[in-house]
């Protein structure tokens, strides 16, 4: 009986966060799903590690190479970038950018 319950909560607790997700929440494509054809290799090195106000001026700056001008820069939970963004007719909207490649996921 105690494992019935055990397994009950350890599949509750998978399928939350599935079910709660920003993206599933806002219908967008998710930015974590890597395309499983073909071969990737990455190599990296890290020195130190960025606090969060260095993080966001880093993507400001990798955007703006791109053309877009960010006003503020966030990560999401599934890899997005949430990019809140002043039009040029003066309204605001935020974008979301897939971190790896910037391309616009959803508008």
């Amino acid at each position: 009986m105690f494992r019935l319950i055990l397994s009950l909560a350890v599949a509750a607790l998978i399928a939350l966060p599935l079910a709660t997700s920003p993206a599933a929440a806002q219908g967008r494509a998710r930015c974590d799903q890597d395309d499983p054809a073909g071969l990737t290799i990455e190599f990296g090195i890290q020195v130190g590690k960025f606090d969060r106000k260095q993080q966001e001026a880093l993507w400001k700056m990798e955007l703006r190479q791109h053309g877009i001008n960010a006003r503020t820069v966030k990560r999401t939970r599934d890899g997005c970038l949430e990019v809140y963004l002043q039009e040029a007719d003066g309204s605001f909207n935020t974008r979301y950018y897939d971190e790896d490649t910037l391309e616009l996921v959803q508008e």
